[in-house]
C-alpha cells in the first residue's frame, strides 16, 4: 500500500499561482469528488488547501497505485494552469516521506509563520471535509488524527504560545515596526474572523486607541469590538470614509474578487493629500488589487511580501520546534508500524478461515460416526480440535505481526500464502524504495 503527497506551497508558488489553486474552495470539493469517481476502490484522498499551501494526500493499495499523471492532469483542468508549470511547482512525497511532511506541516514547522496555531484547525477542517464527502477512510483518518495529536504534544513541549500568535497579530506587529507607536495612528481592520480578531487583539495590546473594524456581517464586527472597548464596529457602507483617514489597513476577508480596487483607492487620494497608507493584505484570494501597490503613497504588503519579513522572526520558534524532531521521527515510525500491521490482517484472516474450515470438515467427517461416541466424548473431541486450531495459528500469526513491526510483512505473508495455499490477493506487495526524481520534483 502507498501514501502519496502531491502539492505546492509558498516556497514554490507565488501568490498569484496559489490563488489559482487554493483561492476557490469549490475547487477542493471538485478534486475530491473526481478522485472518488476515478479511483472507486481501495483509494482515499484528503486535500489540504490554505493560503500558503495546496496539497493532495492519497492512499491506495499497492495493487492499485495512484497514477500521479492523472492527478496532475486533474489539477491542471480545474485550475487552468499549464501542465509544465504544475510539474515545475509541485513536489511529490511517498510513503514515510509523505507522512513526515504532513506531521511537520501540522506542527507548523513548515509554515510561513513558524509555530502558528491556525494550521491545526486547517488540517482538522481538511480531514472533516474529506470524511463528509466520503473520500477519507481508515488510513488517512488515522494519519491526520495522528498529525493533530502530535502537533498538540509538540506545541506543549516547545512552549509555543496559542493566544495572539497569528498572521493577524504579526501584521499588527509589523505595522508597529513601520510606524512606531500605535497611539496616534488610525487602524482599519476588514474582516472579523480569526485573523481579524488576532490583529485587533494585538493592536489593542500595543496601545492603539483609534481602531475600527468592518465586516460584511456587521453583527460579527460588533461582537468582536464589544470584547475590545477601544475597537469600534462600522458599517460596510462606511469603508470609504474610514479608508480616507486610516494610517494602516489590515485586510483578512474571504472574497473572490479584490475589495480594495485601484479605482477605489484612487478616489480617496485627494482626501489624503499624499498622506502615506500601509495596507497589509492577508487574504487569499487577495483582498487588494496588486496595482494599488504602484501608488506612490501606498505601501502594500501581501502574503508573499510579508513572508520575507516573517522569516527574520522565525528563527527562535524554529529552534524550539526542531528540538522536538525526535517526537516527529517516533510518530512517523509509529504510523508506519500501524500501517504495516494493517497490511497483514487479510493474510491472518485468510489463514484463520482456512484452518477453521479444515477443523470443521474433520468434525463433519467424525459426525458420521457420532453414534459411536458418548456426548461427553464428542464434546471432548470438539474442544481438542479447537485447541489444535488455536495452537497451529498462534505461532504464524505472532510471527507475522512481529514481521509487520519490522517492515518484513510482505516476505512472511508470501511464505504463509505459499505454505497454506492462501488467496494471492490477501498478500501485500513488497514496496520497493522509489526515487522521487522519477515523478517530476523533489524540492520542498
Amino acid at each position: 500500500m502507498s501514501i502519496v503527497l502531491l502539492g505546492t506551497n509558498y516556497r514554490q508558488a507565488d501568490l498569484a499561482l496559489r490563488e489559482r489553486l487554493a483561492g476557490d474552495p469549490e475547487c477542493v470539493r471538485k478534486i475530491l469528488c473526481r478522485l472518488k469517481q476515478t479511483f472507486t476502490t481501495n483509494c482515499e484522498a484528503v486535500v489540504l488547501s490554505t493560503c500558503n499551501r495546496f496539497e493532495i494526500y492519497l492512499w491506495r493499495s499497492s495493487h492499485q497505485r495512484p497514477d500521479v499523471g492523472d492527478i496532475l492532469t486533474l489539477v491542471c483542468e480545474l485550475s487552468g494552469l499549464p501542465r509544465a508549470l504544475v510539474e515545475q511547482i509541485f513536489y511529490c512525497r511517498r510513503h514515510e516521506q509523505a507522512v513526515e511532511h504532513l506531521f511537520k506541516v501540522a506542527c507548523a514547522m513548515d509554515s510561513m509563520l513558524v509555530g502558528e496555531p491556525q494550521i491545526m484547525g486547517q488540517v482538522r477542517q481538511a480531514l472533516e471535509q474529506s470524511r463528509t464527502l466520503g473520500t477519507a477512510g481508515t488510513y488517512l483518518i488515522r494519519l491526520f488524527q495522528d498529525s493533530l495529536s502530535l502537533a498538540r504534544r509538540v506545541r506543549r513541549k516547545a512552549c509555543i504560545a496559542e493566544g495572539h500568535f497569528s498572521l493577524g497579530s504579526v501584521a499588527a506587529e509589523f505595522a508597529d515596526q513601520i510606524f512606531g507607536s500605535h497611539r496616534d495612528k488610525t487602524f482599519l481592520v476588514l474582516g472579523a474572523g480569526k485573523m481579524g480578531a488576532g490583529a485587533l487583539q494585538r493592536l489593542v495590546a500595543d496601545g492603539a486607541r483609534d481602531v475600527f473594524i468592518a465586516n460584511r456581517d456587521r453583527l460579527k464586527a460588533r461582537q468582536l469590538s464589544a470584547s475590545l472597548p477601544v475597537a469600534r464596529a462600522i458599517g460596510w457602507e462606511q469603508i470609504d470614509e474610514y479608508l480616507a483617514r486610516a494610517d494602516v489597513v489590515i485586510c483578512c476577508l474571504a472574497v473572490e474578487e479584490p475589495i480594495l480596487t485601484l479605482e477605489r483607492i484612487e478616489k480617496i487620494a485627494q482626501a489624503r493629500s499624499g498622506w502615506p497608507m500601509l495596507i497589509i493584505d492577508l487574504g487569499l484570494p487577495r483582498n487588494v488589487d496588486p496595482r494599488v501597490g504602484q501608488l506612490s503613497w501606498v505601501y502594500l504588503y501581501d502574503l508573499d511580501r510579508l513572508g520575507s519579513v516573517l522569516e527574520k522572526n522565525n528563527e527562535e520558534r524554529r529552534e524550539k520546534l526542531n528540538a522536538c524532531r525526535t517526537m516527529i521521527d517516533q510518530a512517523v515510525m509509529s504510523y508506519q508500524n500501524w500501517q504495516q500491521q494493517r497490511t497483514v490482517i487479510p493474510v491472518i484472516v485468510s489463514l484463520r478461515k482456512k484452518i477453521h474450515q479444515i477443523g470443521r470438515e474433520e468434525l463433519a467427517r467424525l459426525a458420521a460416526h457420532e453414534n459411536e461416541f458418548t456426548p461427553q466424548q464428542w464434546a471432548l473431541m470438539e474442544k481438542a480440535v479447537h485447541r489444535v486450531i488455536h495452537k497451529v495459528l498462534h505461532d504464524p500469526t505472532s510471527a507475522l505481526n512481529q514481521a509487520a513491526k519490522e517492515s518484513r510483512s510482505a516476505v512472511y505473508a508470501g511464505i504463509l500464502q505459499k505454505l497454506f495455499d492462501l488467496p494471492s490477493d490477501s498478500t501485500p506487495e513488497v514496496t520497493p524504495s522509489e526515487s522521487l526524481q522519477s515523478d517530476f520534483s523533489e524540492h520542498d
